[in-house]
């Protein structure tokens, strides 16, 4: 029980950080291929909207594969349905996301390896 409660909170957390980051994300994403026009509110709520499922596949990744599953299946079924959103939206550009899951799973071993080792350190 106790360790169901620690994933709910870890996956409560990455929530809270892509809320909060989606703009930088939407930011670079505009960056990247232009915004285009807004027909329903201004360009910093479009870059909100566009960031937030783009950091939600980043975070999601990142904190999962460190601590809440131990396998990348687990995480990528925890990701697919942002995923399948990515590319019903915007086909051409699937990249990103696909580019955003690799950088996490990129970083979440390297903290994987150094929390692993700084734990050993501590141990001896």
């Amino acid at each position: 029980m106790n360790n169901i409660i620690k994933q709910i909170i870890l996956i409560s957390v990455a929530i809270i950080l892509s809320y909060f980051t989606s703009d930088y994300f939407g930011n670079f994403y505009s960056f990247l291929f232009g915004s285009g026009s807004s027909w329903i509110g201004s360009e910093s709520s479009w870059d909100f909207i566009i960031g937030l499922p783009l950091s939600l596949i980043f975070f999601l990744t990142l904190i999962s594969y460190i601590w809440v599953f131990k396998s990348k299946s687990s995480t990528l079924w925890l990701i697919s349905p942002l995923l399948l959103w990515e590319g019903t939206v915007d086909i051409r550009h699937i990249y990103i996301p696909i580019l955003l899951v690799i950088v996490a799973f990129g970083l979440a071993t390297l903290f994987k390896k150094l929390f692993k080792r700084n734990s050993a350190q501590k141990l001896n």
